[in-house]
């Protein structure tokens, strides 16, 4: 059993018949009663013999662990902006728990893998909860925008030049409804236009 808190043990022994009896913790004998606060893994065992020679033995282990697990998103990184699904990619460890031990969760309560699919400003919040019951917490926030920018309706001519031959060109650019920018290409019939005919 994992605690994450002071342990306090105490070790009763019931014999009718005088004996003898050993109490260790981590190889150590012990009286029978000791308040352990140090994180760590301990064994106590405890051995017993009568008068009449017969015997027997117990032996259980477990845990002080004070300390979180330890908690970090690796993919996607904050500000992330993006048109795909995102799956979240994490590290977590601790000290006395393994990896399979540790228990992920996001704030909708999923366990991993943690995907997320629909257009929106995300802040996602994981949580790893080791065997003690120690929490940590991480989160991260980005933009899913899967949803094309507007066309532009207002694209106008505002001047010409003769002795040049050039045209300018007017429109109001949409703003874009997550992404908050957008980038256009203008073309006449099929070509970009370019420098040579065009002044934006």
């Amino acid at each position: 059993k994992h605690y994450s808190s002071d342990v306090s043990v105490s070790v009763t022994i019931a014999e009718f018949s005088p004996g003898v009896s050993a109490v260790t913790l981590n190889g150590v004998v012990i009286s029978g009663t000791a308040t352990l606060s140090e994180p760590g893994q301990y064994a106590l065992a405890v051995a017993v013999r009568d008068s009449f020679g017969a015997s027997t033995s117990v032996a259980g282990g477990f845990v002080i662990d004070k300390t979180a697990p330890y908690l970090s998103v690796i993919f996607p990184g904050p500000g992330f902006v993006t048109n795909q699904d995102v799956t979240i990619v994490y590290a977590s460890t601790d000290n006395f728990s393994t990896s399979g031990q540790l228990v992920l969760k996001d704030d909708q309560n999923r366990a991993p893998p943690f995907t997320y699919t629909t257009d929106g400003v995300k802040s996602a919040t994981l949580t790893s909860k080791d065997l003690a019951g120690n929490i940590s917490t991480a989160t991260v926030i980005f933009t899913m925008d899967k949803t094309r920018p507007a066309a532009v309706a207002d694209l106008r001519l505002d001047s010409f030049t003769p002795a040049s031959g050039k045209v300018d060109l007017a429109f109001t650019a949409p703003t874009d409804n997550l992404s908050g920018w957008a980038d256009y290409v203008i073309k006449a019939a099929t070509l970009p236009i370019s420098g040579n005919n065009f002044d934006a």
